[in-house]
């Protein structure tokens, strides 16, 4: 029996105010946005220093799922995401983004159920088992 074994490629990393995600997945797979904040949650490569000001953050899971979720490719400019801070503005704030290159493709059906699918708030499960679904062959 074949089924949904195919390897996992996992990504998860912060991304610098003044840089871009460029989530990539190999042929015959597709992103699935496991999480994303934007905000200050801790001292580390992008924040020097706290301030006083560490652990803010807003929730932009959603807002990553729609733009990359069921796609091979994927750029996000981390300023883009500026609206949506909930820290003190003067301060630089980042973005942690997890994701998953999980099979797939990126068929017009696949782009559709990630940009309507409510499975970034449930860890992106559903949309992959949508996917894996449409790709996976089961012999008996």
């Amino acid at each position: 029996m074949v089924g949904c074994d195919a390897a996992i490629d996992t990504h998860e990393r912060d991304y610098c105010e003044w840089e871009s995600l460029n989530a990539t997945c190999s042929r015959g797979h597709v992103i699935v946005i496991r999480e994303a904040r934007y905000g200050r949650m801790r001292v580390g490569r992008c924040v020097g220093q706290s301030y006083g000001h560490i652990g803010c953050g807003s929730d932009v899971t959603d807002t990553l799922h729609a733009v990359c979720s069921g796609r091979q490719h994927c750029h996000v400019p981390v300023i883009s995401l500026y609206s949506r801070r909930s820290c003190p503005k003067d301060f630089t704030s980042y973005l942690h983004a997890a994701y998953d290159c999980q099979p797939g493709d990126n068929s017009p059906t696949n782009l559709a159920l990630a940009a309507s699918s409510p499975a970034a708030k449930a860890g992106a499960k559903s949309f992959f088992l949508s996917v894996c679904l449409s790709v996976c062959l089961f012999v008996a």
